[in-house]
């Protein structure tokens, strides 16, 4: 017996089985639908009697002859309602067998669906090897991790057990064979995981993006989502490196010029800062598609994290050049000295002349007020281009919580708030694309 004979036996069996109770329930439902119109018949009768009795007709002999069928109907009414409970009784007991059975035939089904797959896997998984289809491989070795290897172990031990010549033995592995699929599978599943690995940073080497991206995509279907995630945010800090050294070259004799022109030259600091904060700000709004896609969402964060390390460390170098460019140290020392002197001298008001002639002959140097405001346009410049960026950020892992949550609340059976979810994680987005248009405007 094949494997389609058996699973057509199995739906067979089923549906048999479903028709029968669904015959059976019919034909209940029908008795008690009859009882039901006779226990309201007797319940209508009743409420006359009592009526009439209410009604004073108690002394007529006629209504007198009714009071003694009270006691009979009373009775009869019982034993209905009795048979009505015995009745549903057995029927919600055969719906529970039903049901019983229906999961065990699920089960059945579910194990034969497994042993097909664990097969094909098994007899697919060398070739695909073999002919570099790594995602075909991939495939098979996702659906060989989402088996239940204990319940293949168990049926195959009780097959053995009730010994081969069956009409079913042919189903079932027996457990020598069983152990060999399993063997080879996870043999193969760590050779994938190592040429997924080694190709993954073949490919970083070479800059090939098309190589990086197809390897990406593999890493979920092998249970290495972690990995994945942890090797692709260091190839984006790669990335994102280069891009900002050859802004740099690029910038240097823009720059140079500029400075030897009188311009600014904290100025320099401050567009390579913003173009540090667009560089990423860029890279999270290209690739976090594909991170979701293959991924799932809820997934940006960790490769968040690895990116804003390295935003750190850069800008970090920046703000340290831009510091020493802009002198804060000396400005900082030469305020204090002036807020000292103004303060005794606010203490000194009627003194005597020489006495403030003497305090303005040790004064400090003098303070430039339009320096001192370049000074405070240049830092707020700084922080706005900060807030921006992080808004930006935040936004897009928002969202990506957000619609997280939403793929949970689906699972757990919560389909009513996906539109709430939906609209919610869409605002966010919109509200991301905003920051990031904004972000790359209001250059100096």
């Amino acid at each position: 017996m094949n494997f389609e004979t058996q699973q057509q036996n199995l739906e067979a069996i089923e549906a048999e089985a479903t028709a029968e109770l669904q015959a059976k329930l019919s034909q209940l439902s029908a008795e008690e639908a009859t009882l039901e119109a006779e226990v309201d018949g007797l319940l209508d009768g009743e409420v006359e009697h009592l009526q009439t009795l209410l009604m004073g007709q108690l002394a007529s002999p006629k209504h007198l002859a009714h009071i003694g069928l009270i006691g009979s109907d009373a009775e009869r009414l019982a034993s209905l309602m009795d048979f009505t409970a015995a009745l549903a009784d057995t029927v919600s007991g055969k719906i529970r067998a039903f049901d019983a059975v229906k999961g065990r035939v699920g089960q059945c089904l579910q194990q034969v669906e497994d042993i097909i797959d664990l097969r094909a896997c098994t007899e697919g998984i060398q070739k695909a090897l073999m002919g570099e289809e790594y995602e075909v491989a991939a495939r098979l070795i996702y659906r060989f991790l989402a088996m239940d290897e204990s319940m293949l172990r168990r049926s195959a031990l009780a097959e053995d057990s009730k010994g081969s010549g069956g009409g079913t033995d042919s189903l079932i592995l027996d457990t020598c064979s069983l152990e060999q699929s399993f063997a080879k599978l996870h043999e193969a599943e760590r050779r994938l995981k190592t040429i997924v690995s080694a190709r993954f940073d073949e490919a970083v080497a070479d800059r090939d993006l098309a190589s990086v991206e197809r390897f990406f995509k593999i890493f979920p279907l092998i249970g290495q989502q972690e990995e994945g995630l942890r090797k692709y945010a260091a190839y984006l800090c790669a990335q994102i490196s280069e891009q900002m050294a050859a802004k740099k070259k690029a910038n240097a004799a823009a720059a140079g010029a500029n400075i030897s022109s009188g311009g600014n030259r904290a100025a320099a600091y401050l567009e390579k800062l913003s173009a540090l904060f667009e560089t990423i700000a860029r890279t999270v709004d290209v690739h976090y598609p594909l991170i979701e896609t293959y991924y799932g969402p809820g997934n940006l964060l960790p490769v968040v994290l690895v990116l804003q390390a390295e935003c750190d460390r850069q800008s970090a170098a920046i703000i340290s050049e831009f510091k020493a460019e802009k002198n804060f140290a000396a400005l900082s020392l030469t305020i204090s000295r002036h807020l000292k002197q103004m303060s005794s001298m606010a203490g000194m008001v009627g003194s005597s002349k020489e006495s403030s002639g003497s305090s303005g002959s040790g004064a400090s140097p003098a303070l430039d007020a339009k320096e001192i405001d370049k000074h405070l346009v240049d830092i707020m410049y700084l922080i706005n281009r900060s807030q921006t960026y992080l808004n930006f950020v935040g936004g897009h892992l928002q969202a990506d919580i957000e619609a997280a949550a939403l793929n949970r609340s689906v699972k757990e059976g919560g389909e009513s708030s996906s539109e709430k979810s939906i609209t919610t994680v869409n605002k966010s987005s919109s509200s991301s694309q905003k920051q990031a248009v904004s972000l790359s405007q209001g250059r100096r």
